[in-house]
């Protein structure tokens, strides 16, 4: 998922009809490498990282038209439809599921199902909604920028959780620190940015 900032930073220009930012597609080639650092000195993560990449394009695709119906509709039913879209579809394709994973259960227990509230409400609908807020204020790419810091808490909390700090090595500490440090220089370079254009229109 390293090439979504890539992909946004072509995309988005082609979608809103502005001048390619030369700056963006070159933090989206940055994050690339420095993702690839934390990865492969976390091995068992190769699988996950390939599958990723086949998506990647998708993903910018779909954050650019996130932002670009965020403008017109509101957040909220936007989150709706998505998602209720997403559940019709995976409906759709369960007696396919079900015939290559016969021994699927299907009723959760009653633990299970606490959990499944959890994730679906806490960590799916409101960050999504959270996103497409945020969409109103920041630029596709930006959005996709900062997702790019998922995987680095991502492996962090896993690890935590599982007590397997062996995994952690000097090359992941590299990465995520390149990682960190091109969201924050993108964001304050942004900031920046702004800050003129403001300055010029009070003049």
């Amino acid at each position: 998922m390293a090439t979504v900032s890539f992909f946004t930073a072509l995309l988005e220009p082609l979608f809103f009809r502005t001048k390619l930012i030369k700056r963006d597609v070159l933090f989206g080639l940055a994050v690339i490498p420095a993702l690839y650092v934390v990865f492969y000195f976390s091995g068992n993560f190769v699988t996950g990282i390939i599958m990723g990449l086949t998506s990647a394009f998708l993903a910018a695709m779909f954050t650019v038209f996130n932002k670009k119906v965020t403008v017109r509709f509101d957040p909220f039913s936007i989150t709706f439809i998505e998602l209720f879209s997403g559940w019709i579809f995976i409906g759709l394709m369960l007696p396919l599921y079900l015939q290559l994973f016969p021994d699927t259960p299907l009723v959760p227990g009653t633990t299970d199902v606490w959990y499944l509230l959890i994730l679906s409400i806490v960590c799916t609908t409101l960050p999504f909604t959270l996103s497409l807020v945020s969409l109103r204020h920041v630029s596709a790419f930006t959005a996709n920028l900062t997702i790019n810091l998922e995987p680095i808490y991502g492996i962090l909390l896993a690890i935590f959780f599982f007590k397997e700090y062996e995994q952690l090595s000097a090359g992941f500490y590299i990465g995520a620190a390149i990682v960190l440090g091109i969201v924050f220089i993108h964001a304050w370079l942004t900031q920046r940015d702004l800050s003129a254009k403001r300055k010029l229109k009070a003049s």
